[in-house]
């Protein structure tokens, strides 16, 4: 009989959200944000799933407010249905002496994040004497794996701009990398659904993605609300880039940038990029075009065009697919909720093969992905794999 792997969770999360890990057995924290933490769970069946908590238990009598709005989040999370996004299977909602704790079941992303994939190749750098503050400060990342990552993006935001959404907090953060490094969206706690309005009022974010959009007043014309999270695309991929940020956080939690603190950064970047002798034209463009005035952004169909990303200029025929639910208001007080274990069971797919690969090494991964398809030739929509006793890909 095979034996479970001892807890690495902290007992005080253990004790502390009981109610959410009832029949569930914590294996390991796998996040931890401002939301709360994210944890490896394991079912009787020992199929494992992420659970993410969510830091405050609420008062039903009192924090309405609050509550409606975590709601609102699960709701969304439950109703994106795009293989860009993560997977949620159902929510958990237990009240104990009137306090509601949330929870949401979902799959794992056994890469972590977009964040710790760009510090893992950036941790190997090649120092050459004499030139070793020149060579410190460039990244490694090729534009190969820029591409490859950039393509996925741009086809999440031709989701996103079909189904009038918009994430809000677009970082590497909250990019999760599952297998074959197919990027999952996730965290939907400033998400905004567009219904008829002619504006959309920005609430803070982090920092450094915030546009020159979230200190002009922080309202947007719906018409280019879109182009919001487009900002956040042209910052991930300055960072790979240069290996630094294009707004740096604040140095103190008292400091607040304002409009002119972003716009010097901004042009900072655009020089950077001009003089930046080592990447390409259509790079450089796009990236400078990301970050300038979301007036002057270019929009999806354009992205979809772009000679960079998609150098044969091929136009991407999307197949429009809906939702299985439209996300408004009505869903918030839908009390529907199945915490069955029985109802996922067939639903998560991970199998032992996957823990194994999973303390592989992300990078050679890669590199081995590369040598069988070329990013030019991919369709990240479509990737062209097989996947049956073994890992096998196809040679275009």
């Amino acid at each position: 009989m095979e034996k479970s792997l001892p807890s690495k969770i902290p007992e005080e999360i253990i004790n502390q959200y009981s109610p959410l890990l009832k029949d569930l057995k914590p294996i390991e924290v796998l996040g931890k944000g401002g939301y709360g933490s994210v944890l490896m769970v394991e079912f009787p069946n020992k199929h494992r799933a992420a659970l993410k908590i969510f830091n405050n238990t609420f008062d039903t009598n009192k924090d309405n407010e609050k509550l409606n709005k975590i709601k609102k989040e699960i709701t969304i999370a439950k109703n994106v249905k795009s293989e860009y996004f993560i997977k949620t299977f159902y929510s958990l909602q237990p009240k104990v002496n009137n306090k509601q704790y949330f929870g949401i079941i979902m799959e794992i992303a056994w890469y972590k994040t977009l964040n710790t994939f760009i510090k893992k190749f950036n941790d190997r750098e090649f120092i050459y004497e004499g030139n070793q503050e020149k060579f410190f400060w460039l990244s490694n990342i090729s534009e190969t794996i820029m591409k490859f990552f950039t393509r996925q993006i741009i086809f999440a935001f031709e989701f996103m701009k079909r189904n009038k959404m918009i994430h809000l907090d677009f970082k590497p953060e909250n990019i999760l990398i599952s297998l074959y490094f197919k990027i999952k969206i996730t965290d939907f706690s400033l998400t905004q659904i567009i219904h008829n309005e002619e504006e959309i009022f920005l609430n803070n974010a982090t920092t450094c993605y915030m546009g020159k959009e979230y200190y002009q007043g922080k309202r947007v014309k719906t018409e280019n609300a879109y182009k919001i999270d487009y900002f956040g695309l042209g910052c991930i991929l300055y960072s790979m880039i240069f290996k630094k940020y294009l707004i740096p956080p604040p140095p103190s939690k008292d400091k607040k940038y304002n409009e002119k603190d972003i716009n010097k950064f901004i042009e900072e970047g655009k020089k950077n990029l001009r003089d930046c002798k080592r990447i390409s034209e259509g790079l450089r463009d796009l990236v400078i075009n990301l970050i300038d005035d979301i007036e002057k952004r270019k929009n999806i169909e354009e992205l979809l065009k772009d000679n960079w990303v998609f150098p044969k200029k091929k136009i991407f025929k999307i197949k429009k697919k809906k939702i299985d639910k439209d996300i408004n208001e009505d869903n918030l007080n839908n009390k529907n909720n199945k915490n069955e274990f029985e109802y996922i069971y067939d639903e998560i797919k991970e199998q032992k093969k996957i823990e194994d690969i999973n303390q592989q090494d992300p990078i050679k991964m890669f590199i081995e992905f590369n040598k069988y398809s070329h990013i030019k030739d991919i369709k990240t929509d479509k990737l062209y794999y097989k996947h049956k006793k073994k890992f096998r890909f196809k040679k275009l």
